[in-house]
């Protein structure tokens, strides 16, 4: 081996290395340990009292991306829906509505409903209201959250 394809060699080593990777396994996703996530579900229903309700009040600091999918799993009833975030201080801030997401959604019986925010806030709640007063809708919400 001449000195340049030793240079070379040692100069991927350090690099290797330096990653935490070792010469089999030269992959970032598994040398990148600080990308977690949070990924869960919740269910519930719309309470039949016309109020709107927290699906979903999740603390999103250090928060990169969040999708979600809402699904009104009643076979009669539609239902609201809707995003409120706290962009700042996350014990004392206001619920406010975001540009991002403006105003409420009304899901049929069946329908699902998408959140994606890129944007990062303190806090985030999905919130869910009956569409008819003293008609509650049940509700399944799958969510995944990058760090």
């Amino acid at each position: 081996m001449n000195w340049i394809q030793r240079l070379l060699a040692a100069t991927a080593d350090l690099i290797t290395r330096t990653k935490g990777l070792d010469d089999i396994h030269d992959d970032l996703a598994t040398a990148d340990a600080a990308v977690t996530y949070t990924e869960d579900s919740a269910s519930g229903n719309s309470g039949g009292d016309g109020a709107w309700h927290d699906a979903l009040d999740v603390d999103t600091r250090g928060m990169k991306s969040m999708s979600a999918v809402l699904e009104n799993t009643d076979g009669a009833n539609s239902l609201n829906w809707r995003i409120r975030a706290r962009p700042s201080d996350y014990t004392a801030g206001a619920d406010e509505e975001i540009p991002e997401l403006p105003g409420e959604e009304t899901l049929a019986p069946a329908e699902i409903g998408l959140l994606e925010l890129v944007k990062a806030y303190s806090r985030v709640k999905i919130q869910v209201q009956d569409t008819v007063p003293a008609s509650a809708a049940t509700y399944t919400l799958n969510y995944l959250i990058n760090r």
